[in-house]
């Protein structure tokens, strides 16, 4: 056969869920979160990665508490690296 017949690929499942967060200088508006999810094929391949920036799907309250966290492991970085 000249031509190779080709699978469809259909989307199945989710892969792996990357989040990373940023903060450059201690600033809340400063901020970033960003994130990528991986849509898997039928065959566990991955057919695209979805890129974003996260906070637009949080709350209010979710976006606080990553303010809140990132101080915090700021604080402790700060304390645990710093002379």
């Amino acid at each position: 056969m000249a031509f190779e017949q080709q699978e469809s690929k259909t989307p199945t499942s989710i892969g792996a869920i990357f989040v990373a967060l940023t903060d450059y200088d201690g600033v809340p508006a400063n901020h970033i979160a960003t994130f990528n999810v991986e849509v898997l094929d039928q065959n566990g391949d991955t057919l695209r990665t979805l890129t974003g920036q996260l906070q637009q799907h949080l709350s209010g309250t979710q976006q606080q508490r990553i303010v809140d966290f990132l101080a915090a492991l700021r604080t402790q970085a700060e304390g645990e690296i710093l002379p």
